[in-house]
């Protein structure tokens, strides 16, 4: 879910940009493009999510990437001598295969599923702490109880996104055994060049069928971006309370 990182990113921009123009000049423009970005981010994630899991759980069509055991190409066939490319590969090779699949299980669907709900939440718990923000500006009182919207938002994104990581993984691995995992393999009886066929069905890999490998990986901007939050919502303390102390002075 490519969105997923641009969405916040640019949410959190809006919002940062809303409260600065607001604080150095009235008018609240930028604070009402801040709150259309957040609910046209709600929309968009809610209608994928519904879209990509209606398809996978009711359609039973399921799109995903699988990780592949890369392997250097090479060709094994006794006796055939092929004139080598110029550049000669000393690792890598093709890592990972996007699949649309039908008939796909129910644990790899549903893992898949959870995955893009997963994401969804985190984006909508942000574009709410942004529409929170945007309403405080507009009052006059951005920091007003904001403290602990954002220290929410950094958690749940944080955890999130350690979630999505694994359940998605492991819902790809799955998946990704059930569309491409050979369990055996057979020839007639004096077929022509038997002997050349391949001995295992993992030496299949070697002729070209890919081999579904498990991986899990965790990304490194929602923690950033949660360091971000927590740091943002210090500064929203310090504002709240010299908003409460000038307000007492007055």
């Amino acid at each position: 879910m490519a969105i997923v990182p641009l969405a916040l990113l640019s949410l959190a921009c809006l919002a940062l940009i809303g409260v600065a123009l607001r604080v150095r000049r009235p008018g609240a423009g930028w604070v009402r493009l801040a709150e259309l970005a957040a609910w046209l981010t709600i929309g968009v994630a809610a209608l994928n999510a519904v879209v990509s899991v209606g398809y996978s759980l009711i359609g039973n069509i399921t799109t995903f990437q699988v990780a592949v055991e890369s392997r250097v190409p090479e060709v094994r066939l006794p006796g055939l001598t092929i004139d080598p490319p110029s550049a000669l590969i000393t690792s890598g090779g093709v890592d990972r295969a996007t699949l649309t699949v039908t008939g796909l299980g129910w644990a790899g669907r549903l893992l898949l599923a959870s995955e893009t709900l997963l994401q969804t939440a985190v984006t909508i718990v942000i574009a709410l702490m942004v529409l929170r923000l945007a309403r405080n500006v507009r009052a006059g009182r951005p920091f007003n109880g904001l403290n602990r919207a954002v220290i929410t938002s950094a958690v749940v994104l944080f955890l999130g996104a350690g979630l999505w990581s694994v359940v998605g993984g492991i819902g790809s691995y799955i998946a990704g055994r059930e569309a491409l995992e050979i369990h055996g393999m057979s020839a007639n009886e004096g077929t022509i060049g038997a002997e050349l066929f391949p001995e295992t069905t993992r030496d299949l890999s070697y002729y070209g069928w890919p081999s579904p490998t498990l991986s899990i990986v965790v990304p490194f901007w929602p923690l950033g971006i949660a360091v971000a939050l927590v740091l943002l919502s210090l500064a929203f303390r310090a504002g709240e309370q010299m908003q409460a102390d000038t307000e007492g002075l007055v």
